[in-house]
């Protein structure tokens, strides 16, 4: 009866460190940035050379570190890139054109 009890104990003691070894996991940092600016492109094919049009950029990210060394980041940026054809007066050249495109960029960096 008594090494039956003894055994019941120590089953006790070594579920219950079990148990308290598995809840002391390392804890997740979380961290947020922003992300504002403009961007310059250049379009392929568009018979114009040169970084003519500016657009705006912005976005949110979250950074979730577990370790010093290991870190993911999750973010969603908005950008508007294009490009355009500015009036040449001194060639009496007055068309112009511009192409505006917007994306929506979701990056997953695994650090």
């Amino acid at each position: 009866m008594i090494r039956a009890f003894g055994l019941v104990i120590l089953g006790l003691f070594t579920l219950h460190s079990t148990v308290t070894g598995q809840s002391e996991k390392q804890l997740v940092d979380f961290s947020a940035k922003v992300a504002i600016g403009f961007s310059t492109t250049q379009v392929h094919g568009d018979q114009v050379s040169g970084f003519n049009q500016f657009g705006a950029t912005c976005g949110a990210t979250l950074a979730m570190q577990r370790t010093s060394s290991r870190s993911t980041e999750l973010g969603i940026l908005w950008t508007q890139k294009g490009s355009r054809r500015p009036p040449d007066p001194k060639n009496d050249d007055y068309t112009t054109w511009q192409y505006r495109f917007t994306y929506i960029d979701v990056p997953l960096v695994r650090l």
